[in-house]
């Protein structure tokens, strides 16, 4: 069922009234004169804008050539097609070194003139054949040494790197599935809106492939890469171009690939749906409906044999999120179309899931929604009843992520997973506690967090366990409800938001709550005059930072979407269910 009986009421009306009037200034006596537009007419010339630009939109600029989650092969080459390769020497803080003793001393000199020391990630210096002038090799340096080399020490080289063809020519602490990957990430980049730049084949450095083709180390590295190249793909699309419809479309091309089962439920059959339906997604995401395509939906993907142990994911897909009637200031509202990211991230986490065949039953439910401003919009101090019948007081309407996935983790709870796992862009206490790189974990199995943190630390994706606080609950009561959905003060605010999240999960025994998010620099420089002017809380506000974003450029990983503990995710199921 569709959205039509909620509208006009909503939408249109509010809309005609504003219309209905032109602007002339008191002063000169003018009398307002009405526009002759109809609700009718109003509702036909939304539908007429939205189905000739929008829709056209979403065909043309991201299906399917501008999400191409595989370009990265254009960036490698295999060894049969590698004779002219320019030889690629590793070295470290801890290996440079000696590897300079054993060079010639023109080699010596060329690496000092060069102010190469080898100790820096990143930096490289060019050996010439002194012969022909022609680069002979180059020595590239991926900084500090330890036992597990930092993926992203390595991912710097195939933009910095001039043109051509390289080939790994030493032993060094990177397995050649870690070089595959690093590689590929650090080939990353986003131009479907560059005029300019439309990309038709490898126009930088390419790599040997250091691993066979027959190798299933790489393509268990080529489906981390896809995989982090959907998450972002995803989330730097701007939101007329990936609202709830599109991330429908993904994830039926998901489901379509792997062979995976999918339903969708939209708009007012969100209230009708069995088993009480998802009225909390209904509540959030009803103000954008009279567009059908920012209408709200669950989207429910199936994959696997119903045999094997039950894993669930859960994403949050708000995308855009204006904070609704609580609304973002300006700045903090730049940036909302990456809200999505924790549906980006289990569409991410699934096709790798699928593509290495392991072996679980897997359940994904997204919430696509937009949290937008309209007459129907749900207000502060509304009491919503969830799913599974508990009652939500709303304190905050910025607070909405919450909302929209404990829905979907009441109606995962209700097949009594193995495993449940929901990723969100929540809160900005995350950010303040763990700062830009670490995504925060809450687990309610110890062993499973432990195992986590160690695996986050060897794949360079790292996550950090918060406790689940049990006497923090009392900042969430209500005096008319079962619960609100934050506390009115911004302390502890990730515990309060995963302690909201826990009253949704039934009897699971293994859950795992990941928060994550990214640091904007604005926010630092401005906080105490933001948080002096604004009327939210300390949590409401650093919600306003860019969550699953990077700021700012770094090697392997560019400015714009990201996925955050997504590989020690996949580490982890893997090592369990192989």
């Amino acid at each position: 069922m569709r959205l039509s009986s909620l509208s006009e009421p909503a939408f249109v009306l509010p809309f005609t009234r504003l219309l209905s009037h032109s602007v002339a200034p008191a002063s000169r006596g003018l009398r307002p004169r009405p526009y002759p537009v109809s609700p009718a007419q109003l509702r036909q010339l939304f539908s007429r804008r939205w189905a000739s630009a929008s829709s056209t939109a979403i065909s043309a600029r991201i299906e399917p050539e501008s999400l191409d989650i595989d370009r990265f092969t254009e960036d490698f080459v295999e060894k049969t097609d590698a004779a002219s390769a320019t030889r690629l020497v590793i070295v470290d803080a801890g290996t440079v070194e000696a590897w300079k003793a054993k060079q010639s001393e023109v080699v010596q000199q060329l690496i000092a003139t060069a102010n190469f020391s080898g100790k820096e990630a990143g930096k490289f210096a060019v050996i010439p054949d002194l012969a022909t002038g022609k680069m002979d090799f180059v020595v590239c340096s991926t900084g500090e040494s330890s036992k597990k080399p930092v993926l992203w020490n390595f991912s710097a080289f195939p933009k910095a790197l001039p043109k051509g063809i390289y080939q790994v020519d030493n032993t060094t602490s990177f397995s050649a599935a870690d070089l595959t990957l690093a590689w590929a990430l650090g080939s990353y980049s986003f131009s479907v809106f560059k005029s300019k730049s439309k990309k038709t084949g490898a126009t930088g450095a390419q790599l040997v492939h250091p691993t066979s083709p027959a190798d299933p180390a790489r393509d268990r590295a080529m489906s981390l890469a896809s995989a982090t190249y959907l998450v972002r793909d995803l989330v730097n699309f701007p939101a007329d171009d990936m609202g709830p419809e599109a991330i429908e479309i993904r994830s039926q091309a998901v489901a379509a690939r792997f062979g995976a089962k999918i339903n969708v439920i939209h708009g007012n059959a969100l209230l009708e749906a069995t088993n009480g339906g998802f009225p909390q997604v209904h509540a959030v995401g009803r103000a954008a409906a009279p567009w059908e395509s920012r209408a709200p939906r669950v989207i429910d993907l199936r994959w696997g044999d119903e045999d094997d142990p039950h894993i669930v994911l859960v994403g949050k897909g708000v995308c855009f999120d204006t904070g609704g009637l609580d609304i973002k200031p300006a700045a903090g509202m730049r940036n909302m179309k990456k809200d999505m990211a924790g549906s980006a991230q289990v569409l991410g986490l699934a096709t790798m899931i699928m593509r290495n065949k392991l072996r679980v039953n897997l359940r994904v439910m997204i919430a696509a929604v937009e949290n937008s401003i309209a007459g129907n919009a749900f207000r502060p101090g509304d009491v919503l009843t969830a799913r599974n019948g508990l009652t939500v007081e709303i304190e905050n309407t910025d607070a909405e992520g919450r909302l929209v996935i404990s829905d979907l983790m009441a109606a995962a709870a209700e097949e009594h997973p193995d495993m449940m796992i929901d990723c969100a862009t929540l809160t900005g206490a995350q950010r303040v506690a763990l700062g830009a790189e670490i995504a925060g974990i809450f687990c309610n199995r110890k062993e499973t967090a432990n195992r986590l943190m160690d695996l986050g630390e060897q794949v360079s994706d790292p996550v950090w366990e918060l406790p689940i606080f049990k006497p923090y609950e009392k900042l969430l009561r209500s005096s008319i409800a079962d619960m609100k959905n934050c506390s009115t003060g911004g302390l502890g605010g990730a515990i309060t938001a995963a302690l909201f999240l826990e009253k949704f999960i039934g009897q699971c025994d293994d859950w795992v709550h990941v928060d994550f998010m990214v640091f904007s620099c604005f926010w630092c420089r401005h906080l105490p005059r933001h948080i002096a002017s604004s009327p939210c809380n300390i949590d409401y506000f650093f919600s306003s930072f860019q969550q699953g974003y990077n700021n700012s450029s770094q090697p392997g990983r560019p400015e714009g979407g990201e996925a955050h503990g997504m590989r020690a995710l996949y580490t982890l199921l893997e090592e369990r269910f192989r």
